[in-house]
């Protein structure tokens, strides 16, 4: 493969970045003199191109290779993203199965809360009923026990009485029967 250069025409390109690029591209370097020349890098790769093929397929072999790893670990990646997902899923699953029933636990303490409050009121009702009753109760109690009290009161004069009366009525029982016997 020859290459021509511009120098073998006679024209010198003047050094512009375009210019530059292309001999970047064309692995060119210019001499100290000027004068362009091919560059050794370029004229070894060309010499590995043709002489070492099996090193090639080598490097191509193990690149296969690593494309094969790579392929492999991303079917074991995508695997374990399928796996993972699945995973993911079932436990979703379980949870939602979770929350409806701390859902339907939730609904039915909910009932039993108001059913218990409904009860209560029921029970306050009852209480307050029966404390309205037994202050009509109350009422009658205090009563009886303030006309005990005037009865105990009562009884006390009429032992006053008894106690204060019954010697003189016995003076006089005695008196009386004493007269009668002397008739």
């Amino acid at each position: 493969m020859i290459y021509l250069l511009p120098s073998d025409y006679g024209y010198q390109p003047p050094q512009t970045e375009i210019y530059l690029e292309n001999r970047k591209m064309c692995n060119l370097k210019t001499t100290t003199n000027g004068n362009e020349a091919v560059n050794k890098e370029y004229v070894d790769t060309q010499d590995f191109l043709e002489k070492k093929p099996a090193d090639l397929l080598k490097r191509y072999d193990k690149l296969e290779v690593a494309i094969v790893r790579v392929m492999k670990n991303f079917n074991l990646i995508s695997e374990k993203y399928v796996i993972f997902k699945r995973d993911m899923e079932l436990r979703f699953k379980n949870l939602n199965d979770k929350v409806s029933i701390a859902s339907g636990l939730l609904r039915t303490t909910d009932h039993i809360v108001k059913s218990t409050q409904d009860r209560v009121n029921l029970i306050e009702k009852d209480v307050e009923t029966a404390f309205r009753n037994s202050d009509g109760k109350i009422n009658g109690i205090i009563k009886k026990i303030s006309d005990l009290q005037i009865s105990m009161q009562n009884l006390k004069r009429l032992h006053g009485t008894i106690i204060t009366a019954t010697p003189r009525t016995v003076a006089t029982t005695q008196r009386q029967i004493y007269e009668y016997n002397e008739l």
